[in-house]
C-alpha cells in the first residue's frame, strides 16, 4: 500500500462545492486509488467568510508503487491537473467554472 497526500486550493466562495469536488476526484480516480481521508485544513486569510479560499487535504491510497506511477503518468492525471490549474486561474479572475465529470 502507498498513500499519497494531495493539497488542493478551493477558490473563495467555493467551499460549499467541497462535496462535489471530492465526488469528482473519486470518479476521476476510479480503479486507480481510493480516497481514505479528505478534509478542509484551513483558510488562506482573515477576510470576509465569502471571500476566503480554503485548502482541502486528501489522502489517496494506492495498491502499490506501480499503480501510483501509472496514475501520475496517465493522460487522465495530466488532464486533471490542467483542469485544476485552469479552474483555479479562471476562478481567480472571478469567472464561475462549471463542474465536469472526470475519468481515470
Amino acid at each position: 500500500m502507498l498513500e499519497h497526500v494531495v493539497l488542493f486550493r478551493l477558490p473563495p466562495g467555493q467551499l460549499a462545492g467541497l462535496d462535489g469536488f471530492i465526488s469528482a476526484l473519486k470518479q476521476f480516480l476510479g480503479e486507480c486509488g481510493d480516497i481514505v481521508e479528505s478534509r478542509v485544513v484551513g483558510d488562506l486569510g482573515l477576510r470576509a467568510a465569502n471571500d476566503r479560499a480554503y485548502h482541502v487535504m486528501a489522502v489517496i491510497r494506492f495498491e502499490d508503487a506501480a499503480s501510483f506511477l501509472d496514475y501520475v503518468g496517465s493522460e487522465a492525471h495530466q488532464t486533471f491537473l490542467r483542469d485544476v490549474i485552469r479552474a483555479r486561474n479562471v476562478a481567480l479572475a472571478g469567472i464561475q467554472v462549471p463542474s465536469k465529470t472526470l475519468e481515470c
